[in-house]
C-alpha cells in the first residue's frame, strides 16, 4: 500500500487541493455567506474575510 504512494501524480494531487481550497473558501464567504453565518449563530455579525483567516485552513490541513 505504501509502495502505491510513489505512483501518484503529486502535481495534479496538489493542483486538486488548490481548487478545492478555493472552491471551499468561495463557497463561505461569497456564495452562501448569509446561510453561514446563520449556522455559526452570528447572523448579525460581521465575519472578517480576510487573507489570513482563509489561509489558517490551509495551513490546518497540511
Amino acid at each position: 500500500m505504501i509502495n502505491q504512494l510513489a505512483n501518484l501524480n503529486w502535481v495534479s494531487v496538489l493542483l486538486a487541493f488548490a481548487a478545492y481550497f478555493i472552491l471551499g473558501a468561495l463557497w463561505f464567504t461569497l456564495f452562501f455567506s448569509k446561510p453561514y453565518k446563520i449556522s455559526l449563530g452570528r447572523e448579525n455579525e460581521t465575519l472578517p474575510n480576510k487573507p489570513i483567516s482563509l489561509s489558517g485552513l490551509l495551513f490546518a490541513v497540511l
